[in-house]
Formats: structure tokens, C-alpha cells, sequence
């Protein structure tokens, strides 16, 4: 019998890693038409805590603040209706992590 390479060993991701996957993948969808183009992206990443999932957002640091912030805010919104889908909402935690470029 051969061995298996290591990309192909078992691995059950943890529910954040589950949700930070899903968000990363579905949401761009929704960025591309506009903040994009703004400059603007965004990147999910899950905390060691186990219920905090980190919100990187990068930004043109010649952005006015009010912009950037709006634009987090429906981030935020975005995320946590998708949170509800699988009703984690009791126990996620979101936080943004703000990255000028």
C-alpha cells in the first residue's frame, strides 16, 4: 500500500475555520462590483479563542475615514447575517481588524 501525501490527510476543520472559509469565498461575490474598485478588500481569518472570528480590512490610506467606516459597518452586517444562517449568532464574535495600505 502507498502512502497518502500529506495534502490528503483527514482534517475536520472547527466551525470558525468552517465560517471564516465560507465567508472568504461568498462574500468577495458581493465586494467585486464596488468596493474593489474602491480598493478595499477584505479577509476572515479565525482566533485561537474559539468564538471571535478577525475581520482584516485593507484600505487606500488616502480613504476618507467616514467612507472606510461605512463600508465596515455593512461589512459587519453582511457577516452576521450569515452567521444567523447557521444560527451561531449566540456565541460569534466579530472583530475588525483595520489595515491601511
Amino acid at each position: 500500500m502507498s502512502e497518502r501525501a500529506p495534502g490528503f490527510e483527514d482534517y475536520i476543520p472547527s466551525r470558525l475555520e468552517w465560517l471564516a472559509l465560507l465567508l472568504n469565498s461568498h462574500l468577495q461575490y458581493l465586494d467585486l462590483p464596488t468596493i474593489n474598485k474602491m480598493g478595499i478588500y477584505r479577509l476572515y481569518m479565525p482566533k485561537s479563542d474559539g468564538k471571535t472570528v478577525a475581520l482584516f480590512v485593507t484600505y487606500p490610506k488616502g480613504i476618507e475615514l467616514d467612507q472606510i467606516e461605512d463600508v465596515i459597518k455593512t461589512m459587519i452586517d453582511q457577516t452576521k447575517e450569515f452567521v444567523e444562517i447557521y444560527e451561531w449568532d449566540a456565541w460569534v464574535e466579530i472583530e475588525v481588524v483595520r489595515r491601511p495600505g
